[in-house]
């Protein structure tokens, strides 16, 4: 498990930014199916800015008149849990990958989000569970590659 941020105090560095890196990293036994949590990682991060007009936004006693600080707190919480699953067969993989493609499909349908920057926008929609065009394609029904010789270029319009 890591989690990497930009660290803002080497923005202006000589050397270039530098990121900041947390990681985790465990070694676990579990069974066939067991839901195990791995460990999470906390960040808060604070965050002061102000916005001002030029020169009037550092006079005294006026200036507050002139300006706008806001201060942020982000607070960050990363968790890691892990289900294994033993795979022994090809029929076995195609439905645990129809499942959450399905559990992926009912989360995107029941999306809404609150802020559309456009009033006619349009949702992506994924394509059906195993129809034409479905992302999952199983060795069972893979496509056949073309048995005869390759063509050489476009053909041309007499």
């Amino acid at each position: 498990e890591e989690s990497s941020a930009l660290d803002p105090t080497t923005l202006n560095n000589v050397n270039g930014p530098s990121y900041t890196k947390r990681a985790v990293e465990s070694t676990v036994l579990v069974q066939d199916g067991q839901l195990i949590a791995l460990g999470g990682l906390l960040q808060d991060s604070y965050n002061d800015s102000m916005e001002k007009t030029p020169f009037l936004g550092d006079l005294p006693y006026i200036g507050p008149f002139f300006r706008y600080e806001t201060k942020t707190h982000i607070k960050t919480n990363l968790m890691l849990f892990l289900r294994p699953y033993v795979i022994r067969d090809a029929e076995q993989s195609d439905a645990i990958t129809q499942d959450r493609y399905s559990l992926t499909r009912e989360f995107h349908n029941n999306y809404e989000p609150n802020v559309r920057i456009l009033s006619n926008e349009t949702l992506l929609q994924l394509p059906p569970d195993n129809g034409p065009g479905s992302p999952m394609v199983s060795p069972l029904n893979a496509p056949i590659p073309a048995t005869g010789p390759p063509t050489r270029g476009i053909p041309q319009k007499p």
